[in-house]
């Protein structure tokens, strides 16, 4: 599935912004069952599409020598619709029966996040909270049910002042460290799949300071061995490049 969006946001006071992001999701899903010791299998293919919409409000101050971030977003529920068609097919792919005007209808949760910062000269510390109500949504299939999924994240960051290509101090090297833990939105065999994961990276700066890339280590566990599932341990390597640059700019003349 493909994600395409616009944002937009406006101060409503001083300590206070709001914003929306207006987005089209489509995409292609294709789903193959097979029947009858593999001799006969069913074959549909689907085109979802509509669009969806999220809000989201943050506040920003200070209370003594720290610096406040709080944000709220909120995404509503979306009914993708599908168009396509449905085939049953033998194993040489000959068609046995056909629907070109098949149609399906997937809901997506509304979700509901929470995040705040603090920070105190170079020390910064996050928190975050996401939660999407999967459950009772979409009819649950033989092999999995749906449940609400939840992940808490947090972490802290250390930040090392530069000057920059105009001689301005700056933000340079950013050390960070977090951890995450993910409830997912399916349940197998009445068995919550769940992740929990730490990570630890560094973030620089070219000389100009537009460009940064970020360099880290990610390494957790997910799922469980209980019921003939499987846990899976595993090791990222993350790469992450971001560019910032400033639009409308005028130079003032002294």
């Amino acid at each position: 599935m493909n994600r395409f969006y616009i944002s937009n946001a406006f101060r409503i006071s001083k300590n206070f912004s709001a914003g929306v992001s207006s987005a089209i999701i489509f995409g292609p899903i294709s789903t193959i069952d097979s029947l009858a010791n593999n001799d006969i299998h069913t074959a549909q293919k689907l085109y979802y599409r509509n669009l969806n919409f999220t809000g989201g409000l943050q506040y920003q101050g200070k209370i003594g020598d720290w610096t406040l971030g709080a944000g709220a977003t909120y995404r509503l529920a979306t009914n993708l619709r599908g168009s396509g068609d449905f085939s049953i097919r033998a194993s040489d792919e000959t068609i046995l029966y056909q629907d070109k005007s098949s149609a399906a209808e997937y809901k997506l949760p509304s979700q509901l996040g929470f995040g705040i910062t603090a920070t105190s000269g170079p020390i910064t510390f996050l928190a975050d909270y996401k939660r999407q109500n999967w459950k009772g949504l979409n009819a649950d299939r033989a092999t999995f049910t749906y449940r609400n999924a939840e992940r808490y994240a947090g972490g802290l960051e250390y930040t090392f002042k530069r000057l920059d290509f105009y001689g301005r101090e700056t933000e340079g090297a950013v050390l960070q460290l977090g951890a995450a833990f993910h409830k997912n939105y399916i349940s197998v065999k009445a068995q919550p799949l769940e992740d929990f994961s730490v990570s630890a990276g560094v973030s620089l700066p070219t000389r100009t300071g537009h460009l940064r890339y970020y360099l880290g280590l990610e390494g957790g566990q997910r799922g469980v061995t209980t019921k003939g599932l499987v846990q899976e341990n595993y090791l990222n390597v993350v790469l992450h490049l971001s560019l910032r640059d400033n639009w409308f700019y005028k130079r003032k003349e002294m």
